[in-house]
């Protein structure tokens, strides 16, 4: 089993990390002050860790492919605002719910070069109606085909917040991004090639990686690249990558909240049939996602 207390993602010079449970507690910290969730994404906007409960409404809003991909590209596009600003943007999402997004840097001058990632902060109403008014979710059900009444219910047991309670949150956020800053939570450091192989095939799980990329990415030609896999992991690449996978997908089932649909889709798998018979197989055990994620947490309970 692999070791999550920190993440790794791939760079051409450098790999950065990420220590997952100080970073974990941070945002914990942040999550029981504001009521609001929290998640942690790397510099390409592939998510690293999420606090915090997933609401009705965006599990309704993200619960098809079209409206899933909506959400990715807004998501990207308000992440692409902050990195030009180099702060933190306030926003009202596609489906009419206020979030927000701040950059993380490696150090304190901010750069391309130094951005490590973002904190997007979500998933809640304001009070005042500016961001998240009632009329646009009748809209936005039209437009996605919802039952409106049932979409306005979803969107009223959203968290209310007040303006000054949002101001406190967004100085909150930039408060804990200083933090992982000064307190180096994500970090870059030098790499061996096994590292560098791992964290390219973390990085690209949710795609479709086949040898040639590897391949590309680590510089070498394909028997160079079985041979060296072969001696250092004793598998295959594809081997090696389904156990990644795997890894990955107990993780969140266990640490996050996330939809089985949505976590396939992050560890590669664009049809949730086929994560789950991948599951199956490779647990050995002809267990569900859905019934891993429950007998995890009986235990952990």
């Amino acid at each position: 089993m692999l070791d999550f207390s920190f993440i790794t993602c791939y760079n051409v010079r450098m790999r950065i990390v990420y220590e997952i449970e100080n970073l974990r507690e941070l945002m914990t910290l942040f999550c029981d002050q504001t009521a609001i969730t929290i998640t942690l994404f790397d510099k390409d906007m592939v998510p690293i860790l999420d606090v915090g409960e997933w609401k009705k409404y965006c599990l309704l809003i993200g619960d098809s492919e079209s409206r899933l991909k909506l959400c990715k590209e807004c998501d990207a596009r308000h992440a692409e605002e902050a990195r030009k600003k180099k702060d933190i943007v306030l926003y009202a999402c596609h489906a009419g719910i206020a979030e927000a997004v701040a950059p993380i840097y490696l150090d304190n001058i901010p750069s391309d070069d130094s951005l490590s990632g973002y904190l997007m902060i979500g998933k809640f109403r304001d009070t005042e109606q500016r961001l998240s008014p009632p009329h646009k979710i009748e809209e936005i059900s039209h437009k996605f085909g919802l039952d409106k009444t049932y979409a306005l219910e979803c969107y009223e047991a959203l968290p209310e917040i007040a303006q000054k309670q949002m101001q406190n949150a967004i100085l909150l956020l930039k408060l804990i991004t200083d933090k992982i800053v000064n307190g180096k939570l994500i970090h870059a450091a030098k790499t061996t090639w096994t590292e560098r192989v791992t964290e390219y095939i973390q990085q690209n799980l949710d795609k479709n990686i086949t040898a040639d990329d590897l391949c590309e990415a680590t510089k070498m030609k394909r028997y160079q690249l079985y041979a060296r896999f072969t001696d250092f992991f004793d598998m295959s690449p594809k081997a090696y990558i389904n156990q990644l996978r795997l890894a990955k997908a107990q993780e969140l089932l266990v640490t996050t909240d996330m939809p089985v649909h949505l976590i396939g889709e992050m560890c590669g798998f664009n049809k949730v049939d086929d994560f789950t018979k991948f599951f199956r197989i490779k647990m050995k055990m002809n267990t569900t996602p859905l019934q891993y994620r429950k007998q995890k947490r009986l235990q952990l309970d």
